[in-house]
């Protein structure tokens, strides 16, 4: 699993939850702005319905199961730049104190591009347009997190970048989507900087050469 995987899923399942369990009641009528108050009425119902739970997941396979329900997938990816030897740089752990240095490391990684789709299944179209703009919100938030929000980590920290949407919808296949069902696939296309730890030196108690704080450059 890749950094932007686990993150843009993670994004979706805790705004799901999120809306599921009342919090943020005012974000469904920001996304449906656009509706009658009694069509909003009627879509607020359904999405906070308990007899109709999403089910949100990973693979084809999901796409089996009783809508409604969000499938995540990997359609593409592929290194973007190489780094030379794959060295990204060094760092430096230190204590509580900020000053005490405890272990030293170097990163290396390689900068990839990405491209992910949600499939979304429900049972009439309307419902499937609403799961849509929900996923949609849901990831947009990860760019620019509202202010009130400070536990929605930026994805600029994880080195996502570059993101870009799409969507559209699926031709029903018996072999996945029923004819009876609605689907709609949301795709995210994004870079990101695959990290992994290299060669690390010391423990606690690792006395560094240089005192830090005190390099010149």
């Amino acid at each position: 699993m890749s950094v932007a995987e686990y993150v843009f899923f993670n994004r979706v399942t805790n705004f799901y939850e999120r809306m599921r369990s009342g919090k943020n009641p005012e974000k469904l009528d920001e996304i449906f702005y656009f509706l009658d108050e009694k069509s909003l009425v009627m879509t607020k119902r359904w999405l906070l319905d308990e007899r109709f739970p999403w089910t949100i997941g990973k693979g084809w396979s999901l796409l089996t199961q009783q809508p409604p329900l969000i499938a995540m997938t990997m359609d593409v990816e592929s290194d973007r730049q190489q780094f030379v030897g794959n060295w990204v740089g060094e760092q430096t752990d230190t204590a509580p104190d900020g000053t005490t240095a405890i272990a030293h490391y170097e990163s290396y990684g390689r900068l990839k591009t990405a491209r992910y789709n949600f499939f979304i299944v429900a049972p009439n179209s309307d419902m499937v347009t609403a799961m849509y703009l929900i996923t949609q919100r849901a990831l947009a938030e990860g760019e620019s997190p509202p202010l009130d929000e400070p536990h929605i980590v930026p994805y600029e920290k994880y080195g996502i970048n570059e993101l870009s949407y799409s969507g559209g919808d699926v031709r029903p296949d018996q072999s996945f989507i029923p004819t009876a069902a609605f689907g709609r696939t949301l795709t995210v296309t994004c870079s990101y900087l695959h990290l992994w730890r290299g060669a690390s030196y010391g423990k606690f108690g690792f006395a560094s050469s240089i005192e830090l704080g005190t390099v010149n450059t």
